[in-house]
């Protein structure tokens, strides 16, 4: 004879969170290491730029694969207490941290760039606020496991607003690091090769994306709290 309440709670009590947080652990360690990398990079030391460039990609394929997982357990679970459009649109933002973090790494080491030393510790402060923003973003999804063990109390979904406005303001923030930014470099554009403004603007960009993207996991976990 079957135990169809055994069959029943695997059905029900599955949930993908443990793996959504696994990825966003790993995407979040992508964007972490970028500090480093930067410092390497002012010092003008590639060879232990290549290093911290090598442990990102490393840590992108993790995340990669760690999506795929997602993807595989959404795709077998028969039921779900959340939208499984919910879950993949959170994951694929996620995910576009591991990819942004790989992305600024390669296009600073493939061109060696140099940033004008008169704007390094500006742009440190950059780097590590948008590293800022996406380790809290971490700590909101590390959230939902509890409150979806709580079947989405009020307390815990409370809980979770209240860190997702901090996190609004985090970014705000950073946007305003990246906006003092620009407006340095733009100071500095007539002592730089054009091709290299270009380079220097897109990385500025890029940083700004991070911490947007960040941004976007704290709103799509909202909406997903909301359904």
């Amino acid at each position: 004879m079957f135990d169809l309440s055994g069959l029943a709670l695997r059905v029900f009590a599955r949930s993908p969170v443990d793996l959504v947080s696994a990825h966003m652990n790993v995407s979040c360690a992508c964007a972490s290491l970028l500090p480093d990398f930067f410092h390497h990079v002012f010092a003008g030391d590639w060879a232990s730029a290549l290093l911290v460039m090598q442990n990102i990609h490393d840590l992108e394929s993790q995340a990669d694969e760690k999506k795929k997982q997602v993807y595989l357990d959404l795709h077998s679970n028969l039921m779900l207490p959340v939208a499984r459009g919910d879950v993949l649109s959170l994951v694929k933002t996620q995910d576009s941290i591991a990819n942004e973090a790989q992305d600024i790494s390669g296009i600073i080491y493939g061109r060696r760039m140099h940033f004008p030393e008169k704007m390094q510790e500006a742009v440190d402060g950059l780097v590590c606020s948008s590293v800022m923003v996406c380790q809290h973003a971490s700590q909101v999804v590390d959230e939902l496991d509890l409150a979806m063990k709580n079947t989405f109390a009020k307390n815990s979904r409370d809980l979770i607003k209240k860190k997702v406005e901090q996190l609004d303001a985090y970014e705000h923030d950073n946007d305003m690091k990246q906006i003092e930014l620009r407006e340095m470099l733009w100071h500095e554009e007539s002592s730089l090769r054009p091709v290299d403004v270009i380079f220097l603007y897109e990385v500025l960009h890029r940083l700004g994306n991070l911490a947007d993207n960040a941004h976007h996991v704290g709103s799509k976990l909202l909406l997903l709290l909301n359904r």
